[in-house]
């Protein structure tokens, strides 16, 4: 079994290799602090999966994720992220990524996750607190959430607020990722308890 792990945080890279090594014994795992580095070990040698950080010093994550998937097609990869920048996960996740996976994800749940992951199977964190705090929604998200949260649809919304349906539709995309929820009546009861409504 042979891992990648991508980050730039030494400490971290160190820790998560004590972590993998629980999964089986004498795991193979090689460590890369930039971007450039693990696209480089990934042309020269496949891997059973790769841990990578979102925000590295010289490219970012989803950059190296499609490197890496260009030049080893198939390539598992698990997204690390210390933020809630849902945007930029979406956007790996739509690039190729297996999953993502908070860094303040508890041991045994990382431990799972990635044996989810070596299974080829979708990887998603337990879902987070969010908070107010976490979210920046554009005031024109806002009046569409406010308007789906009062019961209107997509039709309705778009006539109320002069948008076009698929704007309507674009908007909502936006922020079921920012509240990390599939469905609109999660989307009201997430904007209730956040006060956002």
């Amino acid at each position: 079994m042979q891992f990648l792990l991508v980050d730039d945080h030494s400490l971290f890279r160190q820790g998560l290799a004590q972590l993998l090594k629980r999964l089986r014994s004498r795991p193979r795992i090689t460590e890369s602090g930039s971007g450039l580095e693990a696209v480089g070990l990934i042309q020269k040698s496949p891997y059973d999966l790769v841990l990578l950080d979102l925000h590295l010093p010289d490219l970012d994550g989803r950059s190296v994720l499609k490197r890496m998937l260009k030049a080893r097609p198939g390539t598992k990869v698990l997204v690390l992220t210390g933020s809630g920048d849902t945007g930029s996960v979406g956007s790996c996740l739509k690039a190729g990524a297996l999953g993502y996976l908070s860094k303040t994800t508890e041991a045994a749940d990382l431990v799972a996750a990635v044996k989810e992951a070596l299974a080829g199977q979708p990887v998603q964190p337990k879902r987070a607190v969010l908070q107010r705090s976490d979210l920046s929604l554009p005031p024109s998200q806002l009046q569409v959430l406010r308007l789906l949260c009062l019961g209107h649809t997509n039709k309705e919304i778009a006539l109320a607020l002069g948008l076009s349906p698929n704007t309507v539709r674009n908007h909502l995309a936006v922020i079921f990722r920012s509240l990390d929820v599939r469905t609109r009546t999660e989307a009201a009861h997430q904007a209730r308890s956040l006060g956002l409504v």
